[in-house]
């Protein structure tokens, strides 16, 4: 992308909408977060919590609204898949609906399959550029998928003839599916 082109899609993304939007990092990187913080400043999002662990990010949840989650794999003590599925199994409406974003190196189809089985809105491979994160983050907020509520699945509906391993419930069927 030339500098040109760079800041004419950070002055549309400073336009975008995000202004009134908190969004919360969970990642245990510091420069990951850094990264994360100074693109989504760039933006223009209006409020970023950036926090190095789950514990805490579980916490920040009952005490903020969250717009959206952009969250790392691998952490300790809890890793970020964990994490995805605290939100979507244990948490309460509205905050089980969060658009979650996993960030990830690790980024083997398997491992692919099994964020999206657990609910995340979208995946972000590290590295991480600049377009892709303000792509995938505005369409999860502001172009949300239908939100599927089964026994064995909580999450956003995938399109492509996805459909997350051991589901019981037909994610085309209509009676299935909740949209946020």
């Amino acid at each position: 992308m030339s500098a040109k082109s760079y800041k004419a899609f950070l002055d549309h993304g400073k336009q975008s909408g995000l202004s009134n939007k908190t969004i919360m990092i969970i990642d245990d990187s510091p420069m990951m977060r850094q990264i994360l913080y100074s693109a989504l400043k760039a933006f223009g999002v209006g409020c970023i919590i950036s926090i190095e662990e789950p514990k805490t990010a579980m916490t920040k949840l009952t005490q903020h609204t969250i717009d959206a989650i952009i969250v790392d794999w691998k952490m300790m003590p809890i890793h970020g898949i964990d994490f995805v599925n605290h939100i979507r199994r244990e948490l309460p409406d509205p905050q089980r609906r969060i658009p979650i974003l996993m960030c990830s190196g690790y980024t083997e189809m398997s491992r692919i399959i099994e964020a999206r089985n657990a609910g995340i809105s979208d995946f972000l491979c590290k590295p991480v550029t600049a377009a892709d994160l303000y792509d995938k983050l505005h369409r999860a907020i502001f172009e949300p998928k239908e939100f599927i509520i089964a026994d064995n699945y909580i999450g956003p509906k995938w399109g492509g003839g996805f459909k997350p391993e051991g589901i019981a419930c037909d994610a085309t069927d209509e009676s299935n599916v909740i949209a946020i």
